[in-house]
């Protein structure tokens, strides 16, 4: 087992890889790959992300990178409620909107963001998001968006197992990181092709079977582009 860690930015709206990091060191600070990562996406780019970055200091990054953040409150976080901006409650469920200030503003100056909770029976969800518009960004269409960040699972199981990145062909880590950026440009391509098929035949790319297409592909790609743009 060869210690690293692979860092990806992924495009949840395209379905593809739009930046990967292979590090050799394991043990370096996720936090630092991650506001690192932060540099090459677009300015106005809506970021999801997990409760570990859920933190002041990703928004005061993302601020000044005119960047949206919607992500998950870390529970260290502390709060001070401003006011409320709405509240929702069903049957089972309870959706609440407040204007907050986060942080204690001693290292990093406190922002003023969102805070949205949403319980439905026992589970609850906390998210903070610096669009204060709630007409660009309702609290129900933020706690649906934020589901939408599990896709990136479906990334590194195609990975995985269907582009056998499980495997190392080598023991460096300038080899394993060729063989992972590779992977990457692969399943993009892969992706690409995997949606093109799904539009002709009207279907959600999804519902393709990535471990039984890509083989098909593969085997297409060895043909001419004639045949091959005849095949999909």
């Amino acid at each position: 087992v060869l210690p690293g860690r692979i860092f990806v930015l992924y495009d949840i709206f395209r379905g593809i890889s739009r930046g990967m990091v292979f590090e050799p060191d394991a043990a370096k600070n996720e936090h630092f790959l991650a506001k690192e990562g932060l540099k090459i996406i677009p300015e106005g780019t809506l970021v999801l992300g997990d409760r570990l970055f859920g933190l002041a200091s990703y928004f005061k990054i993302m601020s000044e990178r005119k960047l949206w953040g919607l992500l998950r409150r870390h529970g260290n976080t502390k709060i001070k409620v401003i006011r409320v901006l709405g509240r929702g409650q069903g049957e089972r469920e309870y959706l609440e909107d407040t204007l907050v200030s986060v942080g204690c503003g001693v290292n990093i100056e406190a922002q003023t963001l969102r805070y949205i909770r949403y319980r439905k029976g026992k589970a609850l969800l906390e998210l903070f998001t610096n669009v204060m518009d709630t007409e660009k960004l309702s609290a129900r269409q933020a706690v649906e968006l934020y589901r939408l960040r599990w896709s990136i699972e479906r990334m590194f199981f195609d990975l995985k197992a269907v582009l056998n990145l499980n495997h190392f062909y080598a023991a460096n880590p300038n080899a394993i990181a060729m063989q992972v950026f590779a992977s990457a440009i692969v399943y993009n391509a892969f992706r690409v092709a995997q949606s093109l098929i799904a539009v002709r035949h009207g279907i959600a790319p999804e519902l393709l079977s990535s471990a039984k297409l890509y083989p098909k592909l593969a085997a297409a790609s060895e043909d001419d582009p004639a045949t091959l743009r005849a095949k999909v």
